[in-house]
């Protein structure tokens, strides 16, 4: 991979630095909300051991998650070669003691039945893609296409991993717009999970409220974070 074409970012955390494409995916401030509400998680649930991913990126939220907890092992899939191999060149800066608890799957998530155990992870987070086909502007950058938008996995494809995926009593944390928020709502009910909680994100300045049963969606709110338990 040709770094003339890569930035370097500081994470801000241990000297970690994170490669990024100039001009294909990058990743937002939506992974980090995704992150940080998954560290406040695991250190409520401290039986959480082992974390999967879906769809890594270029591997900052992995990455910091098992730099923070040190406990913790990953399994995080990716579809994209280019994505994928971007991942292990970040991965791969890490220190021993951290990259050996994250293990990369090049997998496409619609495929994850025929690939992967069942039932064995205490916790799921993902950020997917947040736009439906034929909605907004397709960027010319295929990496940020298939990042972005419904093309390699849809809601659906989401929520079916993550009831696969998970063990009894454990969790599922995906991040949407908020304009998706009844579609998700509507198409959870094909499943089985035996609650989700629904919290909205400012993503400008960070405020998050939890949605109380039949409470109005606040206008100011950009995004949500489904908590499904299994």
């Amino acid at each position: 991979m040709n770094n003339n074409f890569l930035t370097c970012d500081d994470l801000q955390y241990k000297g970690l630095k994170l490669w990024q494409s100039k001009f294909g995916y990058r990743s937002s401030q939506d992974a980090l909300f995704l992150l940080n509400f998954a560290l406040e998680k695991i250190s409520v649930r401290r039986h959480i051991k082992d974390v999967i991913e879906l769809g890594i990126g270029s591997g900052i939220i992995s990455m910091l998650l098992a730099a923070k907890i040190p406990y913790i092992k990953i399994t995080a899939i990716e579809i994209q070669d280019s994505l994928l191999e971007l991942s292990k060149k970040n991965i791969s800066q890490l220190p021993d003691t951290i990259k050996q608890r994250i293990l990369l799957r090049h997998i496409d998530i619609r495929n994850i039945p025929n690939k992967m155990i069942p039932q064995k992870y205490d916790l799921l987070i993902t950020n997917p893609p947040y736009y439906k086909i034929g909605t907004g502007r397709l960027s010319p950058s295929m990496e940020k296409r298939i990042a972005k938008y419904e093309i390699k996995c849809n809601l659906i494809d989401i929520i079916s991993a993550s009831q696969f995926l998970l063990k009894k009593h454990c969790i599922a944390l995906i991040i949407y717009p908020k304009e998706r928020l009844s579609e998700f709502r509507q198409e959870l009910r094909r499943f089985t999970f035996e609650k989700a909680t629904y919290h909205l994100y400012h993503n400008k300045n960070g405020r998050i409220d939890t949605i109380k049963s039949d409470e109005e969606y606040k206008d100011e709110f950009h995004l949500f974070i489904a908590e499904l338990e299994k």
